[in-house]
């Protein structure tokens, strides 16, 4: 299984970044569209986001998604050295000069809440036919962002850097062959993207953007991935379902329900795959298959008609341990649904735990305090408080807690295992072997987003750091983020 993310490799630099941007841009002459190269194939795109406690939403509005690669002419060109040389020509400075591939994703207009995504990746787009070629850049526009503050509800409209126009760039760039069904996984993480600030509008967006792009589901287990879409096919034999997504005229997903996958009914109850096709809606929770990333390896599936279908998602904290199959949980502020501030959980035997980082667990991992999101079915009850019979309980993953910003003094040895830090309270030391390097440069133009490496960072450069704190002090870091430009 191989998992190829844009640019493992890339050096940081963010001049290079901005260089590229331009590059790029509306002005390189036009566009080749999606329907102009040859058939190639499917990509599969999903969003999802990292933790924030700061907001009760962040609604992110998207208008369009692409991959752009090498001008069609280079795309045929052979150096005549015996090597393949597709991917190398994502770092040619003469891309302007010919006509640049694009094969658009998504096109449309469609808000989404990204804290709704912090403990799944939701599919988002499916685009079938994306001709062959290398591509060396995703690019998203955003026209509109939300920031509900917790607790007041207050809402603020930061302004969006470039024109909303965000470029996330690879050297190497990746190649969609034909037949090919990639994975394009899209983390636009809130909690580093939104900064305070003391202006009129209280908040700047600087975004921060990882992206994998996979050709077989990774080893290591992510996010459970969910897919929602009517029923088209149903076949108990098999245990696979067809899911035709938004409505008459959508891609249509192929959908295996595993061998201890489990399909509920809208009453929460155990059904087999013997519904009938075309007037039901479904919502799959699993993960693309490792050896056909074109096939979707579901181990939930919940089914209801338009009319009787009503699981929905609720945010809260348990209040106490399940005892006998039951527990109360608390709901977070401004939830639709239920007027009642605590529900009484009901489990199943077939109810799901996951982690959200997609690790099954067992039941005895909800404990008293433990923050959830559980997928279920209401049950109004007018004496006693509601009833959630819940299918799928998810705990997450608690985030980074230590964050130091401030300026590059000095790498501490040549392995870029460490460096320091001058921040406003002093100068901290941080260790960074292991930790993700993403460089977001701004300009006129748009936002350049590519990831780097810690040695390509200079002094004086501004970044933040993710991580937690050692018992010495020191930050062991997850994720530096370098910025650059305006």
């Amino acid at each position: 299984m191989s998992t190829t993310r844009l640019d493992p490799r890339a050096s940081g630099v963010a001049a290079c970044l901005l260089a590229t941007l331009a590059a790029c841009g509306e002005t390189g002459g036009e566009a080749s569209r999606i329907d102009d190269g040859p058939v190639g194939g499917t990509v599969n795109v999903l969003l999802t986001d990292a933790p924030t406690d700061d907001f009760s939403a962040i609604h992110v509005t998207f208008e369009r998604i692409e991959l752009l690669g090498v001008a069609a002419d280079d795309d045929e060109r052979d150096d005549d050295d015996g090597e393949d040389d597709d991917h190398a020509r994502c770092d040619d400075d003469d891309d302007d000069d010919g006509e640049q591939r694009r094969a658009v994703l998504f096109e449309g207009r469609e808000t989404l809440d990204l804290l709704r995504l912090e403990n799944f990746a939701n599919l988002f787009a499916v685009a079938p036919d994306v001709p062959a070629a290398t591509y060396c850049k995703l690019r998203l526009i955003v026209s509109a962002i939300e920031l509900v503050e917790r607790g007041s509800g207050e809402s603020h409209f930061p302004p969006l850097p470039g024109g909303g126009k965000l470029d996330l760039l690879g050297r190497d760039g990746f190649t969609v062959a034909p037949g090919d069904a990639l994975v394009v996984e899209i983390d636009l993480d809130a909690k580093k993207s939104i900064h305070a600030r003391a202006t009129s509008d209280g908040y700047r967006f600087r975004p921060v953007v990882f992206v994998k792009v996979s050709t077989a589901t990774p080893e290591v287990p992510g996010k459970l991935v969910r897919v929602q879409g009517w029923v088209n096919r149903a076949d108990a034999a098999t245990a696979s379902i067809g899911l035709q997504l938004g409505g008459i005229g959508g891609e249509q997903i192929a959908v295996q329900i595993v061998a201890d996958g489990v399909v509920f009914d809208a009453q929460r109850n155990r059904v087999a795959v013997d519904f009938r096709v075309g007037d039901n809606r479904a919502t799959a929770y699993g993960a693309f298959s490792a050896s056909d990333p074109a096939l979707f390896e579901a181990v939930l599936v919940q089914v209801g008609t338009p009319s009787s279908y009503v699981y929905a998602t609720y945010a809260g904290t348990v209040r106490d341990a399940p005892l006998a199959d039951r527990f109360a949980f608390d709901l977070d502020p401004g939830q639709p649904g239920s007027a009642d501030p605590a529900l009484a959980v009901a489990l199943a035997p077939d109810t799901l735990v996951y982690s959200g980082a997609g690790d099954r667990l067992a039941v005895q991992a909800i404990a008293a305090g433990a923050r959830a999101e559980i997928d279920g079915v209401l049950v109004p009850a007018p004496a006693a408080a509601d009833t959630l019979l819940a299918s799928l309980v998810v705990l997450p993953v608690a985030a980074a807690s230590g964050r130091l910003s401030g300026q590059l003094a000095a790498l501490d040895d040549g392995a870029g295992t460490s460096l320091t830090l001058a921040t406003a309270e002093g100068d901290r030391c941080v260790r960074t072997a292991g930790a993700r390097v993403v460089v977001s440069v701004e300009s006129a133009a748009g936002v350049a987003i590519g990831p780097g490496s810690v040695a390509g960072i200079v002094a004086g450069t501004e970044l933040e750091a993710y991580g937690e704190v050692a018992a010495d002090g020191c930050l062991e870091a997850h994720d530096l983020v370098v910025h650059g430009g305006d």
